[in-house]
């Protein structure tokens, strides 16, 4: 495939959807690329995972500024759930964006078995190889997305110009147990329309969720707003299948940055930054204290957020990034 870099020229009349009879994510003027990317390829050769096990990653692109951002989700959540940032970024002159399906969720394939988040990072870079993006590239994981950035920074550091970590953990530390009890009662649930609302309060704050709904929605509070906006992303895409829902668990269970791992890339990046919320139910806010010290990073704990910062905290996250990238230099900018 060619270098998907993209002029300015580029109109919503010349989107290209590649290998894909899928509709994006995202409804967007902004998507200038859809498609699908075999990966797999560069994991284990010689093992298990070698080029007869690749799988096929759903990804879409938006924007056409020179500076390429890419957004790596967290557990059971599609790239739909960037849909502040891709709206944000995708719009801005400045930034160039991919967002994709982890393996085991979305319009990706979910194939059986335990997954790693090592080898959840080599999918991206066969994506990163694939869509042309070798070098340059601002990295934002929230989450296991998180945990996947740690991986790929150590694997491929010439890819990378940032870092920005949400919400995430270097592994082998226990969640709060309010994470804990809420799994376990999901477990038991077998409708997932009646999971959303166990799910909403796990990742969003009591005070927020009771706060008005943003400007435009029908509804009056924020917690039914984001229940409709879940419920619609069910009917439109179904359920994770429950290899990927395994999976991506086992990834994120068995995930682990030492010390000396964590400094090879303060090594590797020198621009990274480290958010949390005071009141994450989903990973203890004690862990980005830990990372941000051990990487030597900038960082952000806001006081009364909860795990989901891209969506509940939209407008300050996205300025928040803005001026984390052009700290570390933007490219190409005009004047």
């Amino acid at each position: 495939m060619a270098n998907t870099s993209s002029s300015a020229t580029i109109t919503a009349a010349a989107v290209n959807f590649k290998a894909t009879t899928r509709q994006p994510h995202i409804s967007s003027t902004t998507i200038v690329e859809s498609g699908y990317c075999e990966a797999g390829k560069s994991f284990g050769a010689g093992s298990y995972f070698n080029s007869t096990h690749t799988i096929k990653i759903y990804y879409e692109i938006h924007g056409n500024g020179p500076n390429k951002l890419l957004f790596i989700m967290g557990l059971n959540n599609t790239s739909e759930s960037w849909d502040h940032q891709i709206h944000y970024f995708g719009n801005h002159p400045d930034y160039q964006i991919c967002v994709f399906d982890n393996r085991g969720v979305g319009y990706s394939d979910a194939p059986a078995g335990f997954y790693s988040t090592s080898q959840m990072a080599h999918d991206v870079i066969d994506l990163c190889e694939y869509i042309g993006w070798t070098k340059n590239i601002h990295l934002i994981g929230v989450s296991m997305g998180g945990m996947i950035s740690q991986e790929l920074v150590l694997a491929k550091p010439q890819f990378f110009k940032s870092l920005c970590l949400t919400s995430t953990t270097p592994g082998m530390t226990l969640p709060p147990l309010l994470c804990v009890t809420t799994l376990s009662r999901l477990l038991f649930i077998r409708n997932p329309l009646d999971k959303i609302d166990i799910v909403v309060k796990l990742l969003f704050p009591n005070e927020w969720l009771r706060a008005p709904a943003p400007p435009g929605s029908s509804h009056a509070t924020n917690e039914e707003h984001i229940l409709e906006t879940f419920r619609q992303r069910i009917a439109k895409r179904g359920i994770q299948p429950v290899n990927g829902a395994i999976g991506q668990m086992a990834a994120c269970i068995r995930h682990y940055c030492s010390p000396s791992r964590l400094h090879r890339i303060k090594c590797y990046i020198s621009q990274i930054l480290v958010i949390t919320g005071t009141l994450d139910n989903l990973v203890n806010p004690a862990n980005s204290y830990y990372l941000a010290k051990q990487l030597n990073a900038e960082f952000e704990c806001w006081e009364g957020s909860g795990h989901a910062l891209p969506n509940e905290q939209a407008e300050r996250y996205n300025n928040l990034l803005d001026f984390h990238f052009r700290k570390s230099g933007l490219i190409n900018i005009d004047g």
